[in-house]
């Protein structure tokens, strides 16, 4: 029987992405039951995939990586949520493709093959003792089917690669590489104090965060602003930018006379790694809630009012709504995490200025 020729491999990485992302794919199969695909068994071949794009990168985060190839060629496609119930994809599935395997000619007479999965290193560090299926399985779609679903199930911290076989020639076959991609799964923003106080913490928590340090001669000066961003197992890391939005709540807004002054402050901290607290002192000087910042969130002089200390002594801001909401946002290239926290000002950190002065009674009688 005549050997089946050489062809191009498109290696694929599977990468973690969240599961929301998986319906943004492109349209290369207009079925998305593989069952249907090629016949069964790996006969016929009555609709063929468009060709993928090619440049390396697609804006969900997926990775192309190229594989060894030896007669055959593997063809990737993200499958989109509504297609797991027709490819019997249990859900949540964290990420899903589809891989589609091409043997040449196509009127080779025997076209079946077989597909494999292990780690690239079974004894690298993290591989070691973990067993490759419990995170990545592939199922070809039928007994020696061309096409098979690659569902990752959880993150994971090493390579791992895909074989498929020619079952007419065990010598000819094609690999491709699954990796995963560092996911952004939590984000902090600190801001912490030279002469002591709480450590103000911005991270999406439920309760009302109060601050205790307002304008440019507040006692407790800020030392240092601080980062955290936890991230999953991956085997490709990221670098973020972490970007703090602050704005007036609504809450706010409709007690104080002063809504149209309010607007959002915007602050980017750039090139942060995943998993390591960042503490920056340098940044001290850069401090949220300086009277410069403050003037941009509400308004000129605004946080030195009555009626702002009012506000910041009221039971709904203090307790449930706040005055302002911090959100974060961790951006890298794979993935974003966003949270929002409502905080307030503690009355005692608000400092009113004078707005006159006056005697009770201007005649002075000796």
């Amino acid at each position: 029987m005549k050997k089946s020729t050489l062809s191009a491999i498109a290696a694929v990485s599977v990468v973690g992405a969240l599961a929301i992302g998986l319906g943004a794919v492109s349209d290369w199969y207009r079925n998305w039951d593989i069952n249907t695909w090629f016949g069964r068994g790996g006969d016929n071949s009555p609709v063929q995939p468009d060709p993928p794009a090619t440049d390396g990168k697609s804006s969900d985060g997926a990775v192309i990586s190229d594989g060894i190839n030896n007669g055959i060629s593997i063809l990737s496609a993200k499958l989109p949520v509504s297609a797991y119930d027709a490819n019997g994809v249990s859900v949540p599935a964290d990420t899903v493709y589809v891989l589609t395997a091409t043997v040449e000619p196509t009127f080779t007479t025997n076209r079946a093959v077989d597909w494999a999965i292990s780690w690239t290193d079974p004894e690298s560090a993290w591989a070691s003792g973990k067993t490759v299926v419990d995170y990545i399985t592939v199922s070809p779609s039928s007994d020696g089917a061309l096409t098979a679903v690659v569902e990752c199930k959880r993150a994971f911290g090493a390579q791992a690669v895909i074989t498929v076989v020619s079952r007419d020639d065990s010598t000819l076959s094609a690999t491709c590489f699954v990796d995963y991609t560092e996911k952004a799964l939590g984000a902090e923003f600190h801001l912490c104090y030279v002469f002591g106080g709480p450590e103000q913490v911005f991270n999406g928590r439920d309760s009302v965060e109060s601050i205790f340090a307002i304008g440019d001669k507040s006692d407790a000066a800020v030392n240092y602003n601080g980062t955290i961003i936890n991230t999953s197992d991956c085997t490709l890391k990221d670098t973020y930018t972490m970007t703090i939005e602050i704005e007036p709540t609504a809450a706010y807004n409709e007690l104080v006379p002063f809504p149209s002054n309010s607007k959002k402050y915007t602050k980017s901290l750039d090139n942060l790694k995943g998993n390591t607290a960042i503490r920056d002192a340098n940044t001290s000087r850069d401090w949220f809630f300086r009277d410069s910042v403050m003037n941009e969130i509400f308004g000129l002089n605004v946080h030195k009012t009555s009626q702002f200390y009012a506000a910041m002594g009221d039971s709904g801001i203090k307790n449930q709504y706040g005055c302002i909401t911090v959100r974060v946002t961790a951006t890298g290239e794979y993935s974003t995490y966003t949270c929002v926290t409502k905080a307030v000002f503690n009355q005692s950190a608000v400092v009113v200025s004078a707005t006159d002065v006056s005697l009770s009674d201007g005649n002075i009688v000796f």
